[in-house]
């Protein structure tokens, strides 16, 4: 008791904005063995990474993009969610033949191009719907009249990705069998509990 009153336990979390900025930090120094794993996978055009927390996977996806950009691909980096997809856009500032989207923000940008309003839900409980089955649906109607398409595809986080998601991804390749796609995974991370059912 007295230990709880004078010296009680707390805790100080830290803020997602600073783990982002600290990954950031990360982008610049590319370990030897991160570096050396790039070079290794250089002519692979169809690759799933695995990695824990901590390993560099979005280091790793940054860099593959930048490169692939630079090589002269038309490049999509693409996450989950909202926070990544901003730490992701910073960390590609600048890089030409490189877009950075998180995927819902994908959908919106290509049904945006093929002139169709999709309004939003109307509750939560349309919410799921609305996120895996329409906006990937109008993705897909989307790429039917929009000729914008991608020659490598970079998925960062892809263990928190929908099965209904994969579809218009790949189709939004311009060779969707034979152009490149990384995928960067980690099945302990998984926030939706979706599984990993990838392409």
């Amino acid at each position: 008791l007295i230990e709880k009153i004078l010296a009680p336990s707390w805790e100080l979390p830290s803020p997602l904005r600073v783990s982002l900025e600290e990954a950031d930090r990360e982008i610049h120094k590319l370990s030897q063995q991160q570096l050396r794993l790039l070079r290794q996978l250089a002519g692979n055009r169809r690759v799933a990474i695995h990695g824990g927390a901590g390993t560099g996977k979005t280091v790793l996806a940054v860099e593959k993009a930048k490169r692939l950009a630079r090589e002269g691909f038309p490049t999509l980096l693409t996450c989950f969610n909202l926070p990544l997809e901003e730490h992701l856009r910073r960390c590609c500032r600048g890089i030409d033949n490189l877009e950075v989207f998180n995927f819902h923000d994908l959908c919106g940008h290509y049904a945006g191009l093929a002139g169709i309003f999709v309004a939003p839900p109307q509750g939560p409980e349309e919410a799921n719907r609305y996120y895996n089955e329409i906006l990937p649906e109008v993705f897909c109607q989307a790429l039917a009249s929009v000729k914008k398409r991608y020659r490598a595809l970079i998925v960062d986080e892809a263990q928190d990705f929908h099965d209904s998601y994969w579809v218009p991804l790949t189709d939004c390749l311009e060779k969707p069998v034979n152009d490149i796609l990384y995928i960067f995974y980690d099945e302990n991370q998984q926030i939706y509990a979706r599984g990993a059912n990838f392409p």
